[in-house]
């Protein structure tokens, strides 16, 4: 019974987080990492990928 009560909490804490903007998922990023190809936006990559990024780099070399 406690398993489930943990398990409603983490969920419902996970559900208020994103709710209310304080967890992020950044799909560029995921997907990248997860090694499929994916486009954010093809105009600003800017939103897909950090400042700084080593992959905003290479896209600025080309």
């Amino acid at each position: 019974m406690l398993r489930w009560l943990m398990l409603a909490l983490v969920l419902f804490g996970l559900g208020t987080g994103f709710n209310r903007g304080w967890l992020q998922l950044r799909w560029g990023l995921m997907m990248r990492d997860l090694g499929f190809p994916f486009v954010c936006d093809p105009e600003d990559d800017t939103k897909c990928y950090p400042k700084g990024s080593p992959y905003m780099e290479e896209k600025k070399a080309r």
